[in-house]
């Protein structure tokens, strides 16, 4: 791994040099294969997620540091805190993060690789042929039966969650926000456990099926959320396993 992690500095440095588009992308992908050292300040108690150190700049934005092996310059920080986190792993953190993170610093002591949302886009768009983000919908949101699902989707999706013992139900929608003015897909799943886990997978298997330009959310059910008028658009559950499309 550590030969791994020093290749990505020279990729950096090449990129750096070059300012081409092949050098960027020779960068961003050996990133999304990287393993980080992040320092912890221990798990939350209620939910047992963990809880990450920050560094701030001069202007109040908060960048998680990530180190490359336990031998980097730690700064203020110990070996005893680091824990070991995927770079496509801890993107997810920072999007789903319910406080403000601005993104990540890679080697923040020594190279200083800022990696701020919107580059984490970019390498997403690069590398994954799409870009993800914590959506927050301002008003109500306007929910309906599709006209129809593309073909395949429905199946691969259920096949999925059959095989995934945390997903209870799901249902898939059209969807659009009070001040929005294009509906987007919708994926509503009830499921036990973390979204960081579950929804990534989820991504990868809807993005095949977009057009180009098209938007999907993937939402957990809570609760509070009543689903009894939605139950012609439930794809998926556990109780009967029967594909409702």
């Amino acid at each position: 791994m550590e030969e791994r992690n020093t290749e990505l500095i020279d990729l950096f440095k090449q990129l750096i040099n070059e300012k081409s588009s092949e050098s960027e992308n020779q960068f961003f992908k050996r990133l999304t294969e990287t393993t980080l050292w992040i320092p912890s300040l221990g798990k939350i108690q209620e939910d047992n997620r963990q809880n990450f150190a920050m560094l701030m700049t001069g202007d109040g934005k908060q960048f998680i540091p990530a180190f490359l092996h336990k031998e980097s310059k730690l700064g203020r920080f110990t070996e005893e805190q680091l824990v070991q986190i995927p770079y496509s792993r801890l993107k997810y953190l920072v999007i789903d993060s319910a406080i403000e993170i601005n993104g990540i610093v890679i080697s923040p002591f020594e190279e200083n690789i800022v990696l701020d949302r919107k580059i984490m886009e970019i390498i997403d768009s690069r590398t994954m042929g799409m870009m993800l983000r914590r959506e927050e919908h301002s008003g109500k949101l306007k929910l309906r039966k599709p006209e129809k699902v593309p073909e395949g989707l429905t199946r691969n999706l259920k096949q999925f969650f059959a095989n995934s013992i945390e997903v209870e139900s799901a249902w898939i929608l059209k969807a659009i926000g009070e001040t929005e003015c294009e509906e987007h897909w919708m994926l509503l799943v009830d499921f036990y456990g973390e979204k960081i886990k579950l929804f990534p997978q989820v991504a990868e298997i809807m993005k095949p099926y977009m057009k180009p330009g098209e938007k999907f959310e993937l939402i957990q059910k809570s609760p509070e959320f009543d689903t009894n008028q939605l139950e012609t658009t439930r794809i998926y559950t556990r109780l009967s396993n029967k594909n409702l499309f």
